[in-house]
């Protein structure tokens, strides 16, 4: 059987073995081993086009491997988990094994015994169609039975028991926060220099492949509340899975920046708006707080060189009577937009 409460390889080894990482072409695992060596090719079970015919079975593996096994396909998807023991020429699987399309989808579960195949196994074609059976040498022959509980392979997917949909995107809220603030300036006011520092911003993506793309919204505020920017626009993101539980991730955003004034000098004030394109760009590690989870650190650059922009501005004040006192309409000249780099934090969320 699985060992440890979630199934995962990091936290399971046996003692006496240790964690290791081998990468391929095909991907990457985790293993546990009590020898130097490192695998050279990963174990990818025989395939089939649809469920219902040729198990799907983990391959034998060079001696040395004892304890829990995870691979990811090239993508970052889950590939295969399970369980080697080691025989000393090799390790053979023993256990619960589980493999998966590079889509997320589930393609078999089953048990094994000392290299064996064992009672009822579950196949699914790649729309998620999922017949059962008991196993014929290299064959299932297909009736109903109940296969090994899954309960454990449910946690390591990240879902909940009986939830087999994959990981279809996510969404993201965070905060950033950078020294050269994006806003508008005009050297008569109040405050001349008000930079938009800080921004809040929520993403929401889906997953094309490798590429994640979505809508992305935003706040972008100052120490003077007479400034906003609100921002809506479109991101694109790819991330790759460095360990079981890092990711790197590297995003690009095309926004519009609404920005709302409230210009103030000694004899009134005048509500003014701009708007600006926002580019933004931004790499960092997502850290996996759960399988439904990711802490987001990422460094971020965003905005453009600050553009001169032309106001007719007519400034009032309260009046003490009914009569409002304004200023003769002045023309005036705004610097709007700017470059921001700084550091940005958050929280990452899978949707499934």
């Amino acid at each position: 059987m699985l060992l440890g409460a979630c199934a995962t390889t990091a936290n399971t080894c046996p003692l006496g073995t240790r964690i290791e990482t081998a990468r391929t072409t095909t991907g990457r695992a985790e293993y546990c081993r009590t020898t130097e060596d490192r695998l050279a090719s990963l174990p990818s079970g025989r395939t089939t086009a649809s469920a219902g015919g040729m198990l799907i079975e983990p391959t034998a593996m060079p001696g040395g491997l004892s304890g829990p096994f995870t691979s990811w396909h090239a993508n970052g998807a889950l590939a295969s988990h399970g369980t080697y023991v080691d025989e000393g020429a090799r390790s053979i699987p023993d256990g619960v094994w589980a493999f998966w399309y590079p889509t997320g989808q589930r393609k078999s579960l089953g048990m094994y015994r000392r290299g064996v195949a064992d009672g009822c196994f579950a196949l699914w074609d790649e729309q998620g169609e999922r017949v059962t059976g008991h196993p014929a040498g290299t064959q299932l022959n297909v009736e109903s039975c109940a296969p090994p509980d899954d309960g454990e392979i449910a946690i390591l997917e990240g879902r909940t028991r009986g939830t087999l949909g994959p990981v279809i995107g996510d969404a993201t809220i965070q905060a950033f926060v950078g020294p050269n603030g994006v806003g508008a300036r005009q050297p008569d006011q109040l405050d001349p220099d008000p930079r938009m520092q800080v921004a809040f911003d929520a993403t929401v993506r889906r997953r094309f492949g490798p590429v994640l793309l979505g809508p992305i919204v935003g706040l972008r505020v100052s120490s003077n509340f007479d400034y906003r920017g609100y921002t809506i626009g479109g991101a694109a993101g790819i991330t790759h899975a460095l360990t079981r539980r890092l990711d790197l991730d590297a995003s690009v955003a095309l926004a519009l920046d609404y920005v709302t004034v409230t210009a103030r000098r000694s004899d009134g004030t005048a509500d003014l708006r701009f708007v600006t394109a926002l580019p933004v760009a931004q790499v960092g590690i997502a850290f996996a707080l759960s399988p439904l989870i990711h802490a987001v650190l990422a460094a971020r650059v965003d905005g453009l060189p600050a553009r001169e922009v032309e106001r007719s501005v007519t400034y009032c004040r309260d009046a003490v009577g009914p009569i409002l006192q304004c200023t003769t309409p002045q023309l005036e000249t705004w610097s709007i937009g700017g470059i921001s780099f700084g550091a940005a934090v958050g929280l990452r969320f899978a949707l499934r």
